[in-house]
């Protein structure tokens, strides 16, 4: 299998799918039975399944996901697991491919059809039977609420014991935003065939799959151009090199970060430490003359200066970090972003900065010297759309903001989505306890540092976000989820250098 793992739409899949069954010569039902069999194979690899132990229940729906689960059982019945079957549906509705693979065990296999809720109650004590169940309700075409009686029947489910392994896409999950639709499968394992969707990744999907496993099926996926790649480790190799001995701290940056109003002089204290932990030579806090009083000066490693004159500021400066604890009410603010972005300096804009952005946004020709590190709801207030959209349809925005502006985007979220023109890179990084206030601001003054020492604006972000996450990780081991704090991130990150890269 490829090493780089393209995440694709749920119509791109099927187009894949098809294009496989073309290329081979093999119909769509042999292409189930292949994916079938790679289903199996990781299960018996991955899941710990007893023979003397284990009782499997597989879970199907009338669609081709359906025949995908069968084809799975069927292998596990031949191993000499006890296993059962139950289709969920009208057992005239079902699709042709789960037809033919129904009609070739049948012979020897009972299937029991569940077409209404009092059946399915009448068929509580299979799932009080089963240890392990295999969930083939939906794949990855969802495209409604789930209602009724497969409402029932994923809530039956959930109220099990058992283990459960999903094929492709926990089911109620949607293949393309990964949004629950109304109610969804919560699996310890899901067996993704051959390669990440949307679905797989994006919003909820992490607080569904379980284990994400992914499954060589030989399909092909050369048919589909997609930029759109799932981050992995070995992008970021060779970023940070080991230091030479004869240096100084000119040769690793001097960063700015303008931000702090009152009640917010925090933030971008949090963002330059974060900056000098990621090892800018320099850090300096700009703040506006009347807010220098407020300001902690209390780190003498951070450089504190009010300013009237930003010119004063800008002076060596290889990077610029703007909005930190900004607040939303000086009209200078408009100006001095202003004049930044037509400095072409490298320019990481967060927080309240955004909110200065959307007023000049139409006015920029090139931001190709501009980070924007929004979270969704961030995103909403810049394009002005609800956050909602933002949700259902992430990546269409960010490629949108790309196209339209130049901009390298860091969108944050359960899965961060990092991407400019050269491409568009999804993984999910750090831990809920990371939803604390000013962890953003780190993660500003890490891309900050890293821009200002030389790296890509794209390097920057995937190593940014990479950091912080795994700082996040490590934080989230020393102090638990619920006791987190930014400063924790900040802590942690040089153990997260170290242990990325030999330095």
């Amino acid at each position: 299998m490829d090493s780089v793992l393209k995440i694709l739409t749920t119509y791109e899949m099927y187009q894949c799918d098809k294009y496989t069954c073309q290329v081979e010569g093999i119909t769509s039902v042999e292409l189930m039975k292949r994916a079938g069999k790679r289903l199996f194979e990781c299960i018996i690899s991955n899941c710990d399944l007893d023979k003397e132990r284990d009782r499997v229940l597989v879970v199907s729906g009338i669609g081709n996901n359906g025949g995908d689960g069968i084809v799975v059982g069927t292998h596990l019945l031949k191993e000499g697991y006890d296993v059962r079957f139950v289709i969920i549906g009208d057992k005239t509705q079902l699709s042709h491919d789960l037809q033919i693979v129904v009609e070739e065990i049948e012979k020897g296999v009972k299937i029991k059809y569940i077409k209404d809720l009092v059946e399915l109650f009448d068929a509580k004590e299979l799932f009080d039977w089963s240890t392990f169940i295999i969930d083939a309700l939906f794949g990855i075409g969802l495209n409604r609420d789930v209602e009724g009686l497969y409402y029932n029947a994923i809530d039956q489910i959930n109220l099990s014991s058992s283990r459960v392994f999903s094929i492709d896409i926990p089911s109620g999950i949607n293949g393309n935003n990964g949004k629950v639709m109304g109610i969804a499968v919560k699996a310890d394992y899901t067996g993704i065939v051959q390669t990440f969707k949307l679905g797989n990744v994006l919003n909820d999907a992490l607080d569904y799959h379980g284990k994400r496993l992914i499954v060589d099926a030989e399909i092909k996926l050369d048919i589909v151009e997609s930029n759109r790649l799932f981050f992995r480790d070995d992008m970021i190799k060779g970023l940070l090199n080991k230091r030479r001995c004869n240096t100084h701290k000119y040769n690793y940056g001097s960063i700015l970060i303008l931000g702090g109003a009152i009640g917010m002089t925090g933030a971008p204290i949090l963002a330059g430490l974060a900056a000098l932990r990621t090892g800018s030579g320099l850090a300096t806090i700009g703040i506006l003359r009347k807010y220098y009083d407020y300001i902690s000066k209390s780190y003498p490693e951070l450089m504190i200066k009010p300013y009237d004159d930003l010119k004063d500021l800008l002076t060596k400066k290889t990077a610029i970090g703007f909005g930190p604890g900004l607040g939303r009410d000086e009209q200078v603010y408009y100006d001095i972003l202003s004049e930044l972005i037509n400095s072409e300096q490298p320019l990481v804009i967060d927080a309240d900065g955004l909110y200065y952005l959307k007023a000049i946004l139409n006015e920029i020709e090139d931001g190709s010297n501009i980070i924007i590190t929004p979270h969704i709801g961030e995103m909403a207030m810049l394009l002005g759309v609800d956050s909602k959209c933002i949700g259902d349809n992430p990546i269409m925005y960010v490629e949108e903001v790309i196209d339209k502006y130049g901009f390298t985007v860091v969108l944050k979220g359960p899965a961060t989505i990092i991407g400019n023109e050269a491409g568009i890179y999804i993984g999910n990084f750090g831990n809920p306890g990371m939803a604390t206030a000013g962890s953003g601001d780190v993660l500003t003054g890490i891309i900050t540092s890293l821009v200002g020492q030389g790296l890509s604006l794209i390097n920057a972000s995937l190593l940014g976000v990479y950091l912080h996450g795994l700082a996040g990780g490590y934080a989230s081991e020393e102090v638990g989820e619920y006791s987190l704090i930014a400063s924790d991130i900040i802590k942690y990150l040089p153990k997260a250098i170290m242990s990325t890269f030999v330095i």
